[in-house]
């Protein structure tokens, strides 16, 4: 395999991880998208790490989804989330609020573990299925994600409703961030003499 061929490669994978507050359906909504079939009961998740093919834009990307355990406000993220992730996929669930207020305090973890200010993310509300339990708006969430400059989606694992948008959108979020990166450099070269 020539250089070219496999710098070309490397570019056709992405890495994303899953987090979000205990029980607010990651495992479910990951599961539904690989298998297409709803798990009811709950077990937490310690971490699993799946490797999917997305197309987007008729472009394939084998695609690494990191589903992680549960987050709550004194656990640490792992330190291999600061290294080679390209999208954070923070989830909540819309029947319960605390998990909605975890995602600020999950995605300020995040920047802390990264060092940066920005990160490309997509804010997700799961368990949209529940509309007559809902305790957070759709107005609040997509506030939340404007303030995070990130898109915001919801989804339903138990219905299905959204579930692969929700992973296209997340690698289509990684070209998009790659997009304005490479012209935010471009015309500007360095010459080291």
């Amino acid at each position: 395999m020539s250089l070219s061929a496999s710098s070309s490669n490397k570019e056709l994978v992405r890495r994303m991880v899953v987090l979000g507050y205990r029980g607010v359906g990651k495992t479910s909504a990951i599961h539904r998208f690989l298998e297409d079939e709803f798990i009811e009961m709950y077990y937490p998740t310690v971490e699993l790490v799946h490797d999917q093919k997305i197309s987007v834009g008729g472009v394939e990307y084998e695609v690494h989804i990191i589903d992680s355990a549960g987050q709550d406000e004194f656990s640490l993220l792992d330190t291999r989330y600061a290294v080679d992730i390209d999208v954070y996929v923070i989830a909540f669930s819309v029947v319960a609020r605390k998990s909605f207020e975890m995602a600020r305090i999950i995605r300020d973890k995040i920047l802390d573990l990264t060092g940066t200010e920005s990160v490309t993310m997509v804010l997700v509300g799961n368990k949209i299925d529940l509309k007559d339990q809902r305790t957070v708006t759709y107005e609040e969430a997509e506030a939340l994600a404007k303030e995070f400059g990130c898109p915001y989606i919801e989804t339903s694992a138990k219905t299905n409703n959204n579930i692969r948008e929700l992973f296209v959108k997340s690698v289509s979020e990684t070209t998009k961030q790659e997009g304005e990166a490479a012209e935010n450099t471009e015309g500007s070269k360095c010459v080291i003499m």
